[in-house]
C-alpha cells in the first residue's frame, strides 16, 4: 500500500472513530482552510497594492515645470507669497470685516510693527479687544484665519461676566507679517 493511501485510510478511521461531533470538528477544519486561503489571497491583493503605493510616494518628485531646484530662487518664491506692504489696510479691513460680519465689536485696536531679521518681511502686530457671543468670536477666528493666510494667532484671552453667559470679552493677538517696501 502506497503511504499516501494509509494516511487517508488513518484519517478515514479517525473521523468514524470520532463519531458526528468528529465529523463536524473535521468539517470544521476544512472550512476554516478554505476560508483563510481566500482571505490569504486578498490580503495578498492588498499588500501588492500597498507595496506599489508605497514605491510611487517614495520616488522623489519631479519638479514643476519651469521651476528650478535653485535655493535662492526657491526663497524668492516663498517670499513672493506674502502681500506687498500697500496691501496691509486691505487685510485690516478684510479682519475687522470678518468680524462684523460675526456680530464681534473690536472698539479699538493696537498695532505694532518690526522687521524680521535678515528676511524682506514686516511683522505686524495686533492687539484686538473683542466682545461678543463666545461661539462667533471663535467663528471670527477660524474665518479669519482661513481668508488671510498670513495672519497668525500669536495669543486669545477670554472671560465671561457669568458662568451662564455666553457673551464673552477678550483679547485677541494677531501676528500678520508682510513683505516691506526696502
Amino acid at each position: 500500500m502506497r503511504h499516501g493511501a494509509r494516511i487517508q485510510e488513518a484519517v478515514l478511521r479517525a473521523i468514524l472513530h470520532a463519531g458526528w461531533a468528529g465529523a463536524f470538528g473535521a468539517s470544521l477544519l476544512a472550512f476554516a482552510l478554505a476560508f483563510g486561503f481566500s482571505g490569504d489571497a486578498e490580503i495578498g491583493a492588498q499588500r501588492d497594492t500597498l507595496a506599489e503605493e508605497r514605491a510611487r510616494l517614495l520616488r522623489p518628485a519631479r519638479p514643476a515645470a519651469g521651476a528650478t531646484s535653485d535655493p535662492r530662487s526657491r526663497i524668492d518664491r516663498y517670499y513672493a507669497v506674502f502681500p506687498v506692504r500697500a496691501a496691509l489696510p486691505a487685510r485690516l479691513d478684510r479682519l475687522h470685516a470678518v468680524a462684523e460680519a460675526q456680530g464681534i465689536e473690536i472698539e479699538s485696536a493696537a498695532y505694532d510693527t518690526a522687521d524680521v531679521p535678515d528676511t524682506p518681511l514686516e511683522r505686524i502686530s495686533l492687539t484686538l479687544p473683542v466682545r461678543g457671543d463666545f461661539t462667533r468670536v471663535y467663528a471670527w477666528l477660524a474665518e479669519a484665519l482661513r481668508e488671510i493666510p498670513e495672519l497668525t494667532l500669536e495669543a486669545l484671552s477670554v472671560k465671561r461676566a457669568a458662568a451662564d453667559s455666553t457673551e464673552v470679552e477678550g483679547e485677541a493677538r494677531f501676528v500678520l507679517f508682510v513683505r516691506s517696501d526696502r
